[in-house]
């Protein structure tokens, strides 16, 4: 009968899995992040647990404990109570750890901090001949209900390919419904085009798809441009790029 995984992780962090069913678990880890981040936890806290320090704490109630029985004087705290001090020193021990473990990577905690969705009036008008669905969607986007703003903004995107506002805004609603890779292809044809109005705010979220998506590299490129252009995001760019650092 085939383990099922929780067996395989406690057998892993045990030290007890070897042989063709090691080989396995090491690939499905690899194939699969969040199953090795489970894993990664597992043995934190199992490490923690036995740790030297957790020895050292207990020999150091005891010691404190046999001490206060020699004294002529003074009441004696019973032993529980050292053993409860000492449990929820555990527990604060590895809750810490586990905060420190499961708090999401710097990029993306970065992504958090400087994305907000930009705001838009009905002031906002598209420059094509359907400027009443474009403000239709954008009475969508105002709502906040951004899964039907972008699929109105995409299709009047598609239908005129010069109607940057919709591309724009077709772009933001994509990133509040996490498709990233729309995101990008609505930024970059703003920023292909050059001509328009949204090229700057475009750069700067296209970064930040970059950020969230992982590509630091890139994020970083591209972050640096707008850091040496004198524009509004200019400082953010900046101070994303001091916080991820070299």
């Amino acid at each position: 009968m085939e383990k099922d995984i929780n067996e395989l992780k406690d057998l892993y962090t045990e030290g007890k899995l070897g042989g063709k069913e090691l080989d396995d678990f090491l690939k499905m880890m690899d194939d699969d992040p969040e199953l090795a981040r489970d894993v990664k936890l597992q043995l934190l806290i199992s490490r923690t647990l036995k740790d030297e320090g957790s020895f050292a704490l207990r020999e150091n109630l005891n010691a404190i404990h046999e001490k206060q029985k020699k004294k002529k004087f003074g009441k004696i705290v019973p032993m529980r109570y050292y053993r409860v001090a000492a449990g929820f020193a555990a527990i604060i021990a590895v809750g810490a750890l586990l905060l420190f473990v499961m708090r999401p990577p710097l990029n993306k905690r970065l992504y958090s901090q400087y994305y907000k969705a930009y705001e838009a009036s009905y002031s906002v008008r598209s420059a094509d001949a359907s400027g009443d669905k474009f403000n239709q969607a954008m009475g969508k986007y105002s709502e906040g209900n951004y899964k039907d703003a972008w699929s109105m903004l995409k299709e009047l995107s598609k239908v005129d390919k010069t109607d940057m506002g919709s591309f724009f805004f077709r772009g933001i609603a994509a990133m509040e419904i996490d498709d990233l890779d729309d995101a990008m292809i609505s930024f970059n044809a703003i920023i292909a085009d050059k001509r328009s109005l949204y090229v700057e705010q475009s750069e700067w979220y296209y970064a930040l798809c970059l950020l969230k998506k992982d590509n630091i590299v890139a994020a970083r490129s591209a972050l640096q441009k707008i850091s040496m252009d004198n524009g509004f995001y200019k400082t953010s760019a900046e101070e994303i790029l001091n916080k991820l650092g070299n």
